[in-house]
């Protein structure tokens, strides 16, 4: 079976799976730039800023700003943590000021010409601190991504990935403990122009579930990373 065939047969069995509810739908194409650094073979720190457009492409829904650090445990595990700070749009004359941290713990195994991505990662957000009376009370919740890349070349590696978010918050009005409040299904490649920088390009879409106003995103990404 050619390499092509085995791609395009994953990329069957997880969009099939897929079904587009009765929720408001938007087009975006979320950009942003990784810059990072290895210190030695088991840490890197990295800062990373962009933008996401919202409405059909007409707004700036969402600019942010992020510092992290990735410890490699070993040649599998890798521990990393991060902070976000970003303005979201939630209507013509207002935007939400946000504060997030993570913390995540990655598994990566190579097979043949496979590569495969375990990561969970718990979240914990403050909203508008400064501007609403819930702004002290941060909202938590609990991430999980399946990725499988292809080495198609040592140029280009497509792959897949789906990724889940339930909620830690009981408290918040339209969610339970441990409800979905977003499915990611995603289909991208990244092309390594050389050692230090690589390009991505990929197409994501994005339900969301439990909440007031769910959308159904459609996002064109593309992503830029140096290393230094």
């Amino acid at each position: 079976m050619s390499k092509l065939k085995i791609f395009f047969i994953i990329i069957t069995i997880i969009f099939s799976a897929y079904k587009v509810f009765a929720q408001t739908n938007d087009a975006q194409l979320w950009t942003d730039v990784k810059i990072d650094h290895k210190f030695n073979s088991n840490i890197t720190a990295y800062i990373e800023g962009g933008l996401r457009f919202s409405e059909n492409l007409s707004e700036t829904g969402t600019a942010y700003s992020e510092i992290g650090m990735d410890y490699k445990l070993n040649k599998t595990w890798v521990l990393s943590g991060g902070y976000r700070y970003f303005s979201k749009r939630k209507n013509e004359d207002f935007y939400s000021i946000r504060h997030r941290f993570n913390l995540d713990v990655s598994f990566k195994k190579s097979y043949y010409l496979f590569t495969f991505q375990l990561r969970t990662r718990a979240e914990m957000e403050y909203k508008d601190i400064l501007t609403s009376v819930k702004g002290m009370i941060p909202d938590y919740q609990w991430l999980n991504k399946v990725q499988v890349k292809y080495n198609f070349t040592k140029r280009i590696k497509p792959y897949l990935y789906l990724e889940s978010y339930n909620s830690l918050s009981p408290s918040q009005k339209h969610t339970q403990f441990f409800d979905i409040t977003k499915m990611r299904y995603c289909i991208g490649a990244e092309y390594k122009i050389n050692k230090r920088k690589s390009f991505e390009l990929y197409y994501l879409i994005q339900n969301e579930y439990h909440q007031k106003d769910p959308y159904n995103y459609f996002v064109t990404g593309l992503s830029y990373s140096f290393s230094f």
